[in-house]
């Protein structure tokens, strides 16, 4: 008689750290952090003598960086652009010089700005942000499926007293989620 209840006991030890071992190993099968992507393009354009020139260039945000290098095999998604936005700085030239441009990603316009005067924009420290759904959602594809978006800048500008440089500053703040490591 003294073997069925301890029996009964050892039965149910066993059991239970079993079933501990199984649910305590129940972990998230992704985590999601979010970080920051920026890049910074230096344009200069030729002093233009009255008539508005056309300029194009390009800039290529990565999505390599000191947060997201060691998940680079194991990003599984793009869960959101909280917010993307880009400025104009470092500004030198002709102060009255205008430009009207285009951001374009994989040929799709996601910005259109007409006859912004750059040095007043520097000097402002004015932030433009993009918020359209649809085209954050493409470029969150863009940077999923090749870990890489291009930009593409292209417009006219006018500056007839000097030529014009500045650099535009291009941030993203996103939210992935990965495999653990």
């Amino acid at each position: 008689m003294k073997t069925i209840p301890l029996n009964f006991t050892k039965l149910f030890t066993a059991l239970f750290i079993v079933s501990l071992g199984l649910f305590s190993c129940n972990k998230d099968l992704t985590i999601n952090f979010d970080t920051n992507l920026v890049n910074i393009k230096s344009i200069h354009i030729d002093k233009t003598a009255g008539t508005a020139v056309a300029f194009s260039d390009s800039s290529t945000i990565v999505l390599e960086n000191e947060d997201t290098e060691p998940y680079l095999d194991r990003i599984e998604a793009i869960e959101s652009i909280n917010s993307f936005t880009y400025q104009f700085q470092d500004f030198t030239g002709d102060a009255a010089g205008t430009v009207s441009f285009d951001i374009l990603v994989n040929g799709t316009v996601i910005e259109h700005k007409d006859n912004i005067v750059i040095k007043d924009e520097s000097d402002n420290a004015t932030l433009f942000q993009i918020s359209n759904e649809d085209q954050l959602n493409e470029i969150a594809d863009g940077l999923l499926d090749n870990q890489a978006v291009t930009f593409k800048f292209s417009g006219t500008a006018l500056c007839d007293a000097a030529p014009m440089d500045f650099d535009m500053e291009i941030k993203m703040d996103i939210t992935l989620s990965a495999s653990p490591l």
